[in-house]
């Protein structure tokens, strides 16, 4: 039987890593301070890095822990904050969400 070392010096790993984590600490950083989700997209496009909003909340959520982040679904409860902020007129509710999550984590 095959020891673990020696298996792992001669396989590479086969799984998938993603592109965010290449640039995990600017996105956090860029996050922490107070840059909105669109604002990372278009930094990530700039590095050539193209990812949909929903995978960069995913990849914040993921690693929120890691760097003491507050998404949009940790605050949220469910998304039911911003469902409530869509009903008033003129309210951009990314910003509005960010604002209480703001408001809350301080």
């Amino acid at each position: 039987m095959k020891s673990l070392e020696d298996f792992v010096s001669k396989n590479e790993p086969q799984r998938r890593t993603s592109k965010l984590k290449e640039l995990e600490n600017e996105i956090v950083q860029l996050y922490q301070n107070g840059y909105r989700v669109e604002q990372i997209l278009e930094f990530l496009k700039n590095n050539k890095i193209k990812t949909s909003k929903r995978n960069l909340y995913k990849f914040l959520q993921k690693h929120k822990n890691d760097h003491g982040v507050a998404t949009k679904t940790t605050a949220a409860n469910g998304g039911e904050v911003k469902k409530k902020a869509q009903k008033e007129e003129g309210i951009d509710t990314d910003k509005w969400l960010e604002d209480v999550i703001n408001k809350h984590t301080k």
